[in-house]
């Protein structure tokens, strides 16, 4: 009983971690090991056993795949042709969430989610329609569209680690596909229906409703109003004062990107960080940023992350965790780092025409999906042929693909294995299928139900990958206690553990659009929990009629 209650324990602790803590996830998991380390729950190889795992290796090499992709710019190209010009809110949403949907089965939801934000938004624009009522629908699109494939999310490619790792026959590309399909073509459905009318009419941040940060302008020697009141002056909008400007002078002032970009084509006015050409990006700054108050430096931030600060959400004051921050980006040394910001949405530039490298890029991921669906080889072998492919075709740098890796999520999944192992070696997966199936009375159905349920209440707490690891070994446990097929089990809690609708902080792509689209805490539950509800009953029906017991 020790190592099953130490087991609880670490689980607590991983929960509370996650809830309280500022602590990025592969520390959380490194923590929770480590407790079932010392309690002898588990041995060292056990604990780093997952870092082998197919799964994880899988996810790893498409990390690659998709920066190769991502830097064609071909995606967001042939996306601007799909959407067209849609009179109807209604249609529009069609427009954009069903290939949405379609692509994120292939792709991993924050990229595209990342690559679409600026097309979406300057496509709501210039049909005058609330981008408010797309960007949230957006994301939710992606998340339902990785329940399709096996590739669709690495929360799949985890669960089928774990599958691999118990000796039960692999998971193939589309055999998910029968359940998560209807799912996400009636979530999606339920998204173009009544999106519209449970979204508010709320200001979002495109067009002249962009969010507004302080910027610190120094005046120059050349500049031509010296000596003159701001009234009289390009300032005179901004700034209103009794004396005269005198060079040198830096001014603190409250601007959108529009009054920002005008000022600063004023001969003489300059950021204080500097000036700079290239593209601006607004970022959302993690707990993991080592520049955080009061560590705050404008220019350690633009040494390590390649982005210039010209904008904070507070005049003259260091910026906190979860600050948003207006930046001129100088170059891609921010990939490097993902893990300690996220980038909400990119300003003063368009998807390029996609040239030759676009079009290689998208016939290779045709080509991996092909040879992974046929069984020709694994999704393994399949991701590694694709990265290969984008490496000698140069679709992608060699330092392009390094820093593509997002190292911290790889780590918190690779230590989510160890978790695994805990919970079986200490005999709490059958515990508490005990349990359920006395509350269920023995019906595999009620047990099903119970499953999803608690699998989705975690996936709200802990991340996607860490509670479908979670309830893995205990959905087994109750498929082998109550005598039935375990894939039933196993595709509820890969379906389950993707319903993370209701929060902004849920998944990462509800995150990117809330500030875009000025979402409150209301807006996700408004429309996130009937979503959950109508993706629970859809798997729930389909799965014992499609994947029997």
């Amino acid at each position: 009983m020790f190592e099953l209650w130490t087991t609880v324990f670490a689980i607590c602790l991983i929960i509370g971690l996650f809830l309280f803590s500022p602590w990025s996830p592969d520390v959380i998991m490194s923590a929770g090991v480590g407790v079932l380390l010392l309690g002898g729950v588990i041995k060292v190889e056990q604990a780093f056993l997952g870092f082998a795992n197919g799964g994880l290796l899988t996810v790893a090499v498409l990390y690659i795949v998709v920066a190769g992709l991502q830097s064609g710019g071909g995606i967001a190209w042939v996306a601007k042709l799909v959407l067209g010009s849609p009179k109807t809110e209604s249609r529009a949403l069609a427009r954009l969430l069903y290939p949405v949907m379609m692509l994120s089965a292939f792709m991993n939801n924050t990229p595209v989610v990342a690559m679409l934000m600026p097309v979406v938004m300057d496509w709501c624009e210039r049909l005058k329609f609330n981008a408010a009522r797309f960007l949230l629908p957006l994301s939710y699109a992606t998340i339902l569209g990785g329940m399709c494939t096996l590739i669709g999310t690495s929360t799949n490619l985890i669960v089928a680690g774990l599958v691999e790792k118990q000796g039960l026959p692999q998971l193939g590309m589309f055999d998910l596909t029968l359940v998560g399909l209807p799912c996400a073509l009636v979530g999606v459905a339920y998204l173009v229906i009544l999106g519209p009318r449970l979204l508010p009419q709320r200001q979002s941040q495109s067009g002249n409703n962009q969010r507004k940060y302080w910027s610190g302008l120094q005046l120059g020697n050349e500049f031509p109003w010296l000596g003159y009141f701001p009234q009289a002056t390009p300032l005179a909008p901004y700034l209103q004062r009794d004396e005269a400007l005198t060079a040198g002078e830096v001014f603190w002032l409250e601007l959108d990107q529009e009054q920002l970009a005008s000022l600063l084509e004023v001969q003489g006015i300059t950021p204080v960080q500097g000036i700079a050409r290239g593209p601006w990006v607004e970022v959302i700054l993690g707990a993991e940023c080592p520049f955080l108050a009061p560590h705050w430096s404008a220019k350690a931030f633009s040494q390590r992350y390649g982005l210039l600060p010209i904008g904070l959400t507070t005049a003259q004051t260091a910026p906190q965790k979860g600050d948003r921050l207006l930046a001129v980006e100088l170059d891609n040394r921010a990939q490097a780092h993902q893990h300690e910001w996220v980038l909400v949405q990119r300003h003063k530039g368009q998807p390029p025409h996609p040239g030759k490298m676009a079009w290689i890029s998208l016939g290779i991921l045709l080509g991996m999906i092909a040879l992974a669906a046929s069984g020709i080889l694994s999704m393994l072998e399949a991701s590694l042929a694709a990265s290969a492919g984008l490496l000698l075709t140069r679709c992608i740098r060699a330092g392009q693909a390094r820093e593509a890796m997002d190292w911290p999520v790889l780590i918190a999944i690779g230590l989510s294995f160890a978790l695994a192992e805990g919970i079986t070696s200490s005999g709490l997966d059958v515990f508490l299928a005990k349990h359920l199936m006395s509350f269920g009375g023995g019906d595999p159905w009620l047990a099903l139900a119970q499953l999803f349920l608690a699998t989705a209440l975690m996936t709200e707490v802990l991340t996607n990958n860490a509670a479908a690891v979670l309830m893995f070994p205990i959905g087994l446990s109750l498929a082998q206690q109550l005598g039935v097929s375990q894939t039933p089990f196993i595709f509820c809690v890969m379906i389950a553990a993707s319903c993370a609708f209701n929060t902004p902080v849920g998944y990462q792509t509800n995150l990117m659009v809330y500030g875009p689209g000025g979402y409150k805490m209301g807006d996700y539950l408004k429309i996130g929990i009937p979503l959950s509800c109508i993706v629970g009953v859809v798997a729930l029906t389909l799965l014992p009629i499609l994947v029997p017991f």
